[in-house]
């Protein structure tokens, strides 16, 4: 009897046990839930930018000369009129000390001879003097007069000259380019160095040809100053080149964007730009990690009073986390992630 009554315990466990793995063969189990919400979906690209200058400036030579001295360094700040270059003009110097002797000899000249016709006025008055003398002396004082106007004007021009040797800059920026180093010659008018505007610039990218192609003028974008930046500054599209240029091996296009209070931003800085290239407003959204695939159609699993349905949906769109649908599903319902679907009731 003892014996029965053990093997009837040991059956009963055993039918227990079959009935719980039966259950659990046949019941799904829930992973994850989710209510749906309605809302709106930002599609964005993500780019790295970095704000350039929209002005360079050659510098260039005003005279034929060698370098005496470079003042500036590339990378160097420099402000209007501030001396960048200075030029050999040790020939343009003696040109004008050679021009102040002349000149000074004329002078002289001029004194000498208008002493000479005015005393030889004085004597004609009297009779002592022919008048062709006096007008030797107006024809020699005319000459002295000319030679004057010229040497005055070749003095001016030289000091001008001089005045050209001493390279200064025309703007406030940053030097990007000094070209010639100290004992070579330049040629008038040839740019010796590059400056830039600091204080005109825009931010642009170098955007992949086919990512562009999502790209339209006006889009909003939102910038930030780092990986880490909190802080979003929000702008827009404003240009879209139209030609490709091969940098580093690939196809990019140059695009332009202006960017509303970002203050105390410098040349060359990058920042992290998320160009809004779709928007889908007031749509019920869904993770996508509760999509449920076939090759043809998109199912999810909701479950309503612990019933357990699989509904097929129809996305709008969305992004690499949410996508957006419009029908299909009501706000507040909640979907489930499974591991089994055994009883899912197919609508």
């Amino acid at each position: 009897m003892r014996i029965l009554s053990v093997l009837l315990f040991v059956i009963s466990v055993a039918v227990y046990a079959n009935y719980n793995w039966r259950q659990e063969k046949t019941t799904p189990s829930i992973d994850d839930s989710h209510i749906v919400q309605l809302g709106n979906i930002k599609v964005t690209n993500t780019i790295t930018g970095v704000f350039e200058s929209n002005s360079e400036f050659d510098v260039r030579s005003n005279i034929t000369a060698q370098v005496l001295k470079v003042l500036v360094n590339e990378g160097d700040f420099v402000i209007k009129g501030q001396p960048l270059f200075e030029m050999d003009c040790q020939n343009v110097s003696l040109k004008i000390d050679d021009v102040e002797i002349s000149i000074q000899r004329v002078i002289n000249s001029l004194r000498h001879f208008n002493k000479q016709k005015t005393a030889a006025i004085s004597i004609h008055h009297v009779g002592g003097r022919a008048l062709k003398e006096i007008g030797d002396f107006d024809y020699k004082i005319t000459e002295l007069e000319f030679d004057y106007k010229r040497l005055k004007n070749e003095l001016k021009q030289n000091n001008l000259t001089k005045e050209s040797c001493l390279i200064s800059s025309q703007l406030q920026g940053l030097v990007t380019k000094v070209k010639f180093r100290t004992g070579q010659l330049t040629n008038k008018g040839e740019s010796i160095a590059k400056i830039i505007d600091i204080d005109d610039k825009t931010l642009t990218s170098y955007v992949n040809e086919f990512d562009v192609q999502k790209y339209r003028v006006n889009q909003p974008i939102e910038v930030f100053m780092g990986e880490y930046s909190s802080r979003g500054y929000k702008g827009r599209v404003s240009e879209i080149h139209q030609v490709v240029e091969k940098r580093n091996g690939s196809n990019l296009v140059k695009v332009e964007f202006t960017v509303e209070k970002m203050n105390n931003v410098k040349i060359g800085q990058q920042v992290i730009i998320n160009v809004e290239t779709l928007y889908f407003e007031n749509v019920l959204i869904i993770p996508r990690r509760f999509l449920v695939i076939s090759e043809n159609d998109v199912f999810v699993n909701s479950r309503s009073n612990g019933t357990l349905k699989q509904l097929r949906i129809r996305p709008v769109g969305g992004d690499y986390l949410n996508i957006g649908i419009r029908e299909g599903l009501a706000e507040g319902t909640e979907i489930v992630n499974v591991n089994r679907s055994a009883r899912l009731v197919e609508l």
